[in-house]
């Protein structure tokens, strides 16, 4: 799930029936085995949102704060735990599925 900000101050509660099966990762470790000293790893985010039905066209993506959970179903409840939170990166095209890239704020240490 993800609860998102729109550059417009617009928020939305993104629930499993907003995002496709496939198309999905959270990367937030070192391309290799070894752990890189003295390196800061910045963590990226691929999202696929469901479009079919036209329910974000007339939302702007571009620049929008994703905060990102992973549910995890227990015997009594669903836990949900914060994964981070990320900025769209690219500017998306609105389709039947919107392909969405995102950074987390470890993109800022370059300026």
């Amino acid at each position: 799930t993800a609860n998102v900000t729109l550059s417009n101050g617009t928020t939305l509660k993104l629930g499993k029936k907003d995002f496709y099966l496939s198309g999905n990762s959270l990367v937030d470790s070192a391309d290799s085995g070894d752990f890189p000293v003295g390196v800061a790893i910045e963590k990226t985010a691929s999202l696929s949102l469901v479009n079919d039905d036209g329910r974000f066209d007339g939302y702007n993506f571009n620049a929008a704060r994703f905060a990102i959970f992973l549910n995890v179903q227990l015997s009594d409840r669903i836990e949900a735990i914060k994964r981070g939170t990320y900025i769209v990166s690219k500017k998306p095209a609105t389709a039947s599925e919107i392909s969405l890239s995102l950074l987390d704020k470890m993109h800022n240490a370059d300026k």
